[in-house]
């Protein structure tokens, strides 16, 4: 699971949670429950089947995904300028991927914190970030602790029973090797399926962080003027 999508359902579980430190220990649990979830993680396989890197592979596979997705979170955040920043938030944590060490995954996970917080002010902007890192901290864990890799991998979907392979076992066909399943339109088709999912609980999460001034707006505009009752007085 991209670390957008567990900094949106980690924060979205730290906000809407009474008790912080409750929200914060369900935040760290969520990191394994949507790693357990199908989602796409075939980088390697595009990087061999088109002969480029693995970084390569995750631009292009990103950058499609990313024109998709980018307007609903857009959509989401239109009437909240916290959230609209927070959507910027989680889009560049997907950069600590790429940051090599655990040290510098989170020194960089720690400079854009900073930047959003200088950016936004509020309580519950520190909730948020409280919560995506929470639900983030897993991944850097693992590259030092043998024992937390190994829990992480226990509990991570296996890549060779993803979607795609169980289309195959409904329709009765035998699965194809894991460096031919691009070629092949069921498993294609389970790739396509495990991405919708990651962005349902991405915008899933960001939904609920704008949900309450959403309502509150709502609200507002429901209730009647008083000004017309204030111009006959």
């Amino acid at each position: 699971m991209s670390p957008a999508a567990h900094a949106a359902v980690g924060a979205a579980l730290a906000h809407r949670t009474r008790s912080l430190p409750l929200g914060l220990a369900a935040a760290f649990a969520s990191h394994f429950l949507l790693d357990a979830i199908w989602h796409f993680e075939a980088f390697y396989a595009v990087a061999v089947s088109l002969g480029v890197s693995v970084e390569a592979a995750v631009l292009i596979t990103a950058l499609p995904v990313g024109l998709v997705i980018g307007p609903a979170m857009l959509w989401l955040s239109r009437a909240d300028r916290e959230v609209l920043l927070f959507c910027g938030y989680a889009a560049a944590a997907n950069l600590t991927a790429f940051a090599g060490s655990w040290e510098r995954q989170l020194a960089l996970a720690a400079a854009l914190s900073a930047i959003f917080l200088a950016l936004t002010r509020s309580r519950r902007a520190w909730v948020w970030i409280a919560g995506a890192l929470a639900a983030n901290i897993p991944d850097q864990w693992k590259l030092w602790s043998e024992g937390m890799r190994s829990f992480h991998d226990w509990w991570h979907y296996g890549w060779e029973s993803d979607l795609g392979f169980w289309l195959h076992r409904l329709a009765g066909e035998t699965p194809p090797s894991f460096w031919g399943r691009l070629e092949d339109p069921l498993s294609i088709l389970g790739y396509v399926l495990q991405i919708a999912i990651e962005a349902a609980l991405l915008l899933g999460g960001l939904w609920l962080l704008a949900r309450p001034r959403r309502q509150a707006r709502k609200q507002e505009e429901r209730q009647p003027s008083i000004a017309p009752l204030a111009e006959r007085v």
